[in-house]
């Protein structure tokens, strides 16, 4: 081989390698936030209770990479709130679960009652993890399709509505982000569209969506019967108040009115037996329509005073669940 020859087969080589590493070098910064999830799930290993919730959310092999890339932890009050420190627990309530950086940090709930509410949650920051992968183009088009949807959908569900008002001083790319799990987790039925971009993350996105059903029905069933309850009592008091003032203007008026006849009978005025049977058994009737409603009155303070009691009840079933969601009451220190 001349030395031409192999200079020039050198030159080749070295290009070669150089376009090799050219090629490896775009292609690691183009997959670099696979590169970097898969990393990271070779050096993360769940806890049984993230494992449990993993399975329990039904997702497909893109979404068991998200979730487990993203380092769930399922943590109790003081731990969690120090991962969520950054979350305005005023704006959005009782902050069961958050998406910080690049990792899910979950609530830790145990109560049988609430069965599902850690799961749903799981799935609402496992789609804030999905949505920050997106491509600034994906995200354009996606936002387009979930404002359309929200426009859509508010028309006829005002619980929607007033579930996402939480977010409204939320910029606009914030709000569709939350708008994005929103709809994901709490929304049965949903355009083609959407649902096949879900169908992404989850096998079965249905079953995300009955577990909020079951859990959101817990408290609104509370408050739905303690609408129902704090109308009646309204009506009912408004009722005892009236009827106990004609009560009390009627039997002020018989008593007179007995008064009277007695004095007349003992004054010989009523000359008749015909006068004193007519006249006193038109007494006695409205003393037995007095009586009677009376005892109506008496019947429906007692039912006011249960209806009062089922309310208090109520009321203290709802601080009962919400203390059990509420992540800034810290359980009380062993002993």
């Amino acid at each position: 081989m001349t030395e031409r020859a192999r200079s020039i087969k050198i030159r080749f080589g070295t290009a070669l390698a150089c376009a090799a590493i050219a090629v490896i070098a775009i292609l690691g910064f183009t997959n670099r936030q696979l590169i970097s999830d898969q990393i990271s799930i070779w050096g993360f290993t769940p806890s049984p209770s993230v494992t449990q919730v993993q399975e329990r959310m039904q997702l497909t092999d893109r979404g068991d990479f998200v979730f487990l890339a993203s380092n769930p932890t399922l943590e109790s009050s003081s731990l969690f709130n120090d991962q969520c420190a950054q979350v305005d627990h005023s704006e959005e309530g009782h902050v069961l679960g958050c998406f910080t950086g690049s990792r899910i940090h979950l609530f830790m709930v145990d109560d049988e009652r609430l069965d599902g509410i850690v799961d749903v949650t799981a799935a609402h920051e496992l789609l804030h993890a999905v949505y920050a992968r997106l491509t600034d183009g994906e995200k354009a088009d996606l936002n387009k399709t979930l404002n359309a949807e929200y426009q859509k959908l508010s028309k006829s569900n005002p619980e929607l509505t007033e579930r996402m008002s939480v977010y409204q001083s939320l910029p606009e790319d914030r709000f569709v982000n939350e708008l994005h799990s929103v709809l994901g987790t709490e929304v049965g039925a949903l355009s083609g569209e959407l649902e096949k971009h879900y169908a992404e993350t989850f096998r079965d996105r249905a079953a995300v969506v009955t577990f909020f059903d079951n859990y959101h029905a817990v408290f609104t069933s509370l408050q739905d019967e303690a609408e129902k309850i704090e109308s009646e009592m309204s009506e009912l008091g408004e009722s005892i108040e009236t009827r106990s003032t004609t009560y009390q203007e009627d039997l002020g008026v018989l008593n007179a009115d007995i008064a009277s006849f007695n004095q007349r009978l003992s004054d010989g005025e009523i000359s008749s037996q015909t006068q004193y049977n007519t006249e006193r058994s038109a007494l006695v009737t409205r003393a037995d329509a007095l009586e009677a409603a009376r005892n109506t009155l008496k019947t429906d303070v007692t039912r006011y005073k249960d209806l009062r009691k089922r309310l208090l009840e109520l009321d203290a079933k709802s601080k009962e669940l919400n203390r059990v969601i509420n992540s800034n009451l810290a359980p009380a220190p062993s002993l």
